[in-house]
Order: structure tokens, then sequence, then C-alpha cells
């Protein structure tokens, strides 16, 4: 390849627009070229064959047949009622969304007030047993995938598709586990244990679905036990996210427990 090739091939990279954008309809999220992560179709594939199917790769190729994907789940959504943003366009290449606020982690970190806290997260919570309980799961509820303004939330980033590799039960379970070790790393530091079991009471109080207790303990009893360093280590040795992982387990097993229909 001559110079020029090369030097040409870096201004087009460099000149890439971002993949996710905020414009003036709302927020573009655009397909992925097919080269950028090569080694993602390949990981999934290999991830199949693991026999957990809580710990398959549910990530996309990113590419414009998961952008379309993505359109006919978020259609599929807002039939069912559930709360994610409007869709305003959909294109070969990218999708467009309604604005629907900040992404609650980040709302989390300059609300000074720690009861408003609380609600905004038991809401989500909330919102995640109404999506359960309707069949549907997200992939990945992390916080930064759940926007928030102040009077509703809204679930965003539904990219991923776990029920391709999973049984649907597991794929829930899977996102209540993700959303758990979510909030306890974004308020495990200012709020007590027994916040955070609220949280986990709003979403049972919200799906009091007994297979889905089942499916909760029979994953959650691998993890616990490989997570028996930690536990046993006292938490003065701990950094901040092996602190919080404990905890956050430990309120897995608070909701495994309770979780009754």
């Amino acid at each position: 390849m001559r110079v020029e090739e090369v030097q040409s091939n870096q201004v087009a990279v460099a000149e890439a627009p971002p993949r996710v954008e905020r414009v003036d309809r709302g927020w573009i999220k655009r397909a992925e070229p097919a080269a950028k992560n090569p080694w993602r179709p390949v990981v999934r594939v290999a991830t199949t064959l693991v026999p957990w199917p809580l710990l398959r790769s549910t990530a996309t190729t990113g590419d414009g047949d998961s952008v379309h994907a993505e359109a006919r789940r978020l259609r599929a959504w807002k039939n069912a009622g559930l709360p994610v943003p409007d869709l305003l366009e959909v294109a070969s290449d990218h999708i467009v969304t309604a604005d629907a606020g900040v992404p609650l982690r980040s709302w989390l970190r300059t609300q000074a007030d720690a009861a408003a806290r609380l609600a905004a997260v038991e809401l989500a919570s909330r919102s995640l047993g109404q999506i359960h309980r309707l069949g549907f799961c997200h992939g990945r509820p992390f916080l930064k995938d759940i926007v928030y303004d102040g009077r509703q939330v809204t679930f965003i980033d539904l990219e991923e598709e776990p029920t391709r590799v999973m049984p649907l039960a597991t794929a829930q379970v899977r996102d209540v586990m993700l959303f758990v070790l979510s909030c306890t790393a974004a308020l495990g530091e200012r709020h007590p244990l027994a916040d955070l079991r609220r949280v986990a009471n709003a979403y049972r109080e919200t799906n009091p679905s007994r297979r889905g207790q089942r499916v909760l303990r029979r994953n959650l009893r691998a993890l616990w036990w490989a997570a028996l360093p930690l536990r046993l280590c006292p938490e003065r040795w701990l950094g901040r996210d092996a602190r919080q992982v404990v905890r956050g387990l430990a309120v897995l097993r608070y909701l495994a427990r309770e979780w009754r229909a």
C-alpha cells in the first residue's frame, strides 16, 4: 500500500463520527464499521459453547443488521407500554431516538439528596420488574443505560438480545444481577445496605416470580462461592470495586431468599 493511501485511510478513520451522538432531534446511533471489532463475532460464537448460559456473550456485531434489530426491539417495547425512547428515524446505517433524560448513573453522582437518589433507583428497579413481568429482558441494564428526567426512567441501548444464547428466565436473572451490581457501585459508598435491599425489594414486589427466584438461586450459588476469598477478606483490605461486588452479592443473596410469589 502506498504512503498516500495509508495517510488517506488514517484521515478517514480520524474523521469518522462517533457511533452515538447528540443531534437536533435527539440521539443518533450509527452502525459500526465491520472492521472495527472483527473478534466480536468470534467471541460470541465461541461462548455459545460455554455450559453455563449466564456467561455467554450477548454482544452484537454493531453492524446495520444489529441497528435494525434494536429498532425492532424499541418498537416492540413501545407497543407493550414499556419505558423506551421514541424511535424517530430508521435508516440503512443508523437510528435516531428522542432524548429522554440524563444517564441515571451521572444523575446520581450530582444529586446530594439521599432520599431523591434512592427514589430514582427504586423507580428504575420497579420498571425493570415490569419489563420482566411482561416477558422481556434488556441484556445490559446498568445505570448508564437507564436515563432519568426527574419524573420517569427510560431504558436505552437495547442492542443485546440475550435470548439468542440463553433461556429468557436466565436472561432476566442476568439483568437483575447486572442491575443490582450497578446500583451497588453507584450507591454503595453513600447508602447503607438496608437501602440497597429496598432497591431489590422494589423489583421483587413488581415481579414476584417463583421461577425467577429458582433461577437466581441456581446461578447465584456458584458466584457466591467463587467470591469466597473476597468475602473472607477484611473489608479494609479490599479496594472500592471489590467491596461493592461483595455487597452486591449480599443483596442478591437476600433477594434470592425473599423473592417469592
